[in-house]
């Protein structure tokens, strides 16, 4: 569960103070999780971002295609976002703190007030 929120997290719902610029944020599109088990799209959803899973490596547990991470995330200074990820497959919430680049990413995604934590990293 962290990991998926670690990994979606990142992705996902940057914020809806950068879906009214013109230039979108570098954490939109599509991404590679650094352990090669899934990929995301991560795309504007309404006022939020979603990123939604679009492969999943066969025999990997408790992730799907399909499943979606949709986070609430505010610019925390130069190619950093924070806030919080919702889970709706596991009706759970995560404060998430994302980094990204044209071409990285790394997600880290916390619950029970930060004493459980996971960060992946992604590449396009």
């Amino acid at each position: 569960m962290l990991r998926r929120a670690a990994a979606l997290t990142a992705l996902l719902t940057i914020g809806a103070s950068g879906a009214s610029l013109a230039r979108e944020p570098p954490y939109i599109g599509n991404w590679a999780r650094g352990d090669g088990k899934t990929r995301i799209h991560v795309a504007h959803c309404g006022h939020e971002v979603c990123a939604r899973n679009t492969w999943v490596r066969h025999g990997v547990s408790g992730e799907k295609v399909g499943d979606r991470l949709v986070l609430n995330v505010k610019p925390a200074g130069e190619g950093e976002w924070s806030g919080r990820a919702f889970d709706p497959q596991r009706d759970r919430t995560y404060t998430i703190a994302v980094r990204a680049t044209p071409k990285h990413m790394t997600t880290r995604g916390c619950m029970m007030g930060g004493i459980m934590c996971q960060s992946m990293n992604w590449s396009r």
